[in-house]
């Protein structure tokens, strides 16, 4: 049995570990760089990606949500500041708006990013 994730740590498995067919698929995700949907009953429970699409989901600011720690302090309070400034000057954009682009990366039919037109 695998712990579940402290919210401010990485655990890790060495895929060594893991049965054979698992340990194939996860060798496919490094070499492809295609995400591996994991499934029980039908419904997916786990993604397993590549590291570099890690570090650029996590770089993006992917994780913050989740509570997983940004790099340093101080990306985090440049972060915030810029947050500000943007809402006190109107640069805000509606939950619907930011999630139809959200759900369009990596398609075919890829929206510009709220903001950027």
């Amino acid at each position: 049995m695998i712990a579940a994730m402290d919210h401010n740590t990485e655990d890790t498995l060495a895929i060594e570990s893991l049965e054979p067919e698992f340990a194939g698929a996860v060798r496919q995700v490094h070499d492809s760089g295609w995400p591996l949907a994991l499934t029980e009953g039908g419904q997916t429970t786990a993604v397993v990606i590549s590291p570099e699409d890690f570090e650029s989901l996590r770089a993006r600011g992917a994780f913050a949500a989740f509570g997983y720690p940004i790099e340093t302090e101080e990306e985090f309070e440049a972060g915030m500041r810029e947050a500000e400034e943007d809402s006190k000057a109107g640069r805000v954009y509606g939950h619907d708006q930011v999630m139809a682009w959200i759900r369009s990366l990596g398609t075919d039919h890829e929206l510009p990013a709220p903001g950027s037109e």
